[in-house]
């Protein structure tokens, strides 16, 4: 048997995979040998033979991770065995765990908060809090807390036995056992993410002097997807500005808030001493209309997602991705009012205080109460976030945060207070069945008329509405977006991305801009091949520079070039296109009036518009700007007794004092 690549079956075969059931090492020595020796006696292929033998490091080092899995799964195993304990009080105290450990890492936040004077919008999106010897990032410090539930509970899900739902509980030993799988999963997660990220970001492992160095093979892309999420915090935050002032001043935005929300707030809160949740809301008026959860939520629409924004839904009763982000701040200021009333952190606080949950029937009143959405159409928003732990579909807290057993939600108030907002709307498209490509659809609508009306100043310029060019009957291409002025033309492929999450997620996201650059490479030649068709379409062709890229919806691969072809997101394509110019602002908070700190200019003329745009495309100005910020640089992951020692290679802001 011939095996072509190694990555591939890390891709895709559990056998090889260490964090499985179905691993198998004596299987992987095998293959590993078979694929060894076919390589010495092939030469052809060199490049594809480097990149597999990365690949074969990586398989080589498997039993080391599944050491880590093994040690956490066979105490599970083991204690779940145990009379008294079963998954489901087991999965109760965790989400409590999680909850305290949320609580604390708040008080630190606010405390370094309260003394700060000002922040800079990008400041913001760099805070860092001191934990255990080492700083962290406050998001990721909350993102944390998530992904460790999500470990867990897709395993603890295959060992639930509904027989023993109602056995005598044991509270002592469950907590003792809860805290004892959190701590472990702490060590797995960051063990299991670096392996993941080797085998789907293009990684390797060296071993060198008995310790274990992951890297990455292009570290440049690492500080490039980095810096892609440093720049979705910073242009949400940018957008939170706007949205606000929209939202007390603009008509549209008041009547939306008017025919969306009731005007009415939460006016007192308990949790009883099962946990459940208890409530009741009084009218507030037009003052209550506006929340700051929605208008975190709905800049993220703005900025990302606006080729949706006020699209009717037609599986989700209609509603609109802005429709679905009020039901959602309504959760998360629900959320937030309840943890505001949870117990300080101390010695003295019991773990169960924060184990907290609400009937089915209770949140869909607190909707009804809320917002003027129908009870169809509050049922679809809530099939779409919660996480059914009964069901063996894969559970992930940043699609869908509630945690629903039989008609109980518990609520994990790090998932609902810190959503990834952009993952979310991902999921509710897709539920909603919008696919990737009717998303880039959608998309590219959305760009020929943005750039029509920022591009009025520009000069004389073509932007065919038709996206199919058709030759003949048997001849014919669609391309995405041409734009043709009287001295260049522009050429892109428009692709719609899911949220790189993941390291999965940035593998595909990264094989579909790949293909897309292919698709561009041949639609540019069909272009100058056909010259005498387009030269009437876009006012001349012959002469005019063409210049190309393919444009993504989010910033974390602009800066990429696959297949020799620049990629780039529409915001950064919309600045160049638009005013021209970078700005850094400065506000004391979300509601403060915004200041100007500095202002870079991408071009002064007309002359300079043309002659700085394919350096643009390469090397975009958003982001060589901001590219002296990161660094990459070797972590220890593993204990300081750990044999052997794991060093994973990390993009990270560089501190500045």
């Amino acid at each position: 048997m011939k095996i072509t690549s190694i990555r591939k079956l890390l891709f895709n075969e559990k056998s090889f995979n260490p964090f499985s059931d179905n691993y198998n090492p004596e299987q992987i020595q095998l293959i590993l040998k078979e694929y060894l020796k076919s390589e010495k006696e092939d030469t052809s292929q060199i490049k594809d033979k480097e990149s597999d033998i990365d690949a074969v490091r990586i398989a080589v080092q498997t039993p080391v991770f599944n050491y880590y899995y093994k040690e956490l799964y066979e105490y599970m195993k083991k204690t779940l065995s145990e009379p008294g304990i079963n998954v489901i009080n087991v999965i109760q105290y965790l989400i409590a765990i999680v909850n305290h450990d949320t609580k604390m890492i708040e008080m630190s936040i606010n405390k370094m908060i309260q003394s700060t004077n000002q922040l800079r919008l990008e400041e913001m999106a760099m805070l860092k809090i001191d934990e255990k010897n080492f700083k962290s990032n406050a998001v990721n410090s909350y993102e944390l807390q998530t992904d460790l539930l999500n470990l867990l509970l897709n395993y603890l899900k295959y060992f639930h036995k509904e027989d023993s739902r109602h056995d005598n509980a044991v509270p002592a030993r469950i907590h003792e056992a809860s805290s004892k799988m959190y701590r472990a999963s702490n060590l797995l997660y960051v063990v299991k993410d670096a392996f993941d990220r080797m085998v789907w970001e293009n990684g390797t492992i060296i071993e060198k002097n008995e310790e274990l160095y992951l890297r990455y093979i292009e570290p440049d892309s690492q500080i490039l997807l980095q810096l892609g999420m440093f720049r979705v915090q910073r242009n949400a935050l940018a957008y939170s500005i706007t949205i606000y002032q929209h939202l007390k001043e603009n008509p549209i935005y008041l009547r939306f808030l008017s025919e969306t929300r009731k005007g009415k707030n939460i006016s007192n809160i308990r949790i009883n001493s099962r946990g459940y949740i208890r409530y009741s809301v009084q009218n507030e008026g037009p003052n209550a209309l506006l929340q700051s959860e929605l208008v975190q939520g709905l800049a993220f629409i703005a900025a990302f997602y606006p080729h949706f924004t006020r699209k009717e839904l037609e599986k989700l009763g209609k509603l609109t991705v802005d429709d679905l982000m009020v039901l959602h701040s309504e959760l998360v200021h629900l959320t937030e009012k309840v943890k505001d009333c949870l117990p300080e952190v101390n010695d003295a606080t019991d773990i169960k205080d924060y184990m907290v949950r609400i009937r089915k029937k209770d949140l869909m009143n607190y909707f009804i109460d809320t917002t003027t959405y129908t009870t169809t159409q509050i049922e679809s928003y809530i099939n779409l976030i919660q996480s059914d732990i009964l069901q063996m579909e894969r559970i992930n807290l940043w699609k869908r945060p509630l945690v629903k057993d039989q008609d109980v939600f518990y609520l994990s108030i790090p998932s609902i207070l810190s959503p990834n907002y952009l993952q979310l709307i991902d999921e509710w498209l897709e539920g909603a069945g919008f696919n990737l490509n009717e998303r880039g659809f959608a998309l590219e609508t959305f760009i020929k008329n943005d750039l029509k009306s920022k591009l009025v100043s520009k000069g004389n310029f073509t932007i065919p509405s038709l996206s199919d060019f058709q030759i003949s009957k048997k001849v014919s291409e669609e391309i995405d977006l041409i734009v043709s002025f009287d001295d260049f033309i522009f050429i892109a492929e428009i692709k719609n991305v899911k949220y790189p999450m993941e390291p999965r997620d940035v593998h595909n996201a990264i094989k579909r801009l790949s293909d897309g650059a292919l698709q561009l490479k041949r639609k540019i030649n069909f272009v100058q091949k056909h010259n005498d068709y387009f030269s009437e379409i876009l006012n001349g062709v012959e002469g005019k520079p063409i210049y190309s890229a393919v444009i993504c919806n989010y910033p974390h691969f602009t800066g990429m070039k696959l297949h020799d072809v620049p990629i780039i997101d529409f915001m950064a394509l919309a600045t160049y296109f638009g005013h021209g110019s970078i700005t850094d602002l400065r506000s004391e908070n979300i509601d403060a009036e915004s200041q100007k700190v500095r202002e870079l200019r991408l071009w002064n003329n007309r002359k300079e518009f043309a002659d700085n745009f394919p350096n643009y495309l390469i090397k975009p100005t958003v982001v060589d700007d901001l590219k002296h910020k990161f660094k990459t640089k070797f972590h220890r992951i593993t204990l300081e007794t750990a044999n052997p020692q794991m060093h994973l290679q990390v993009a990270e802001i560089i501190e500045t004092n």
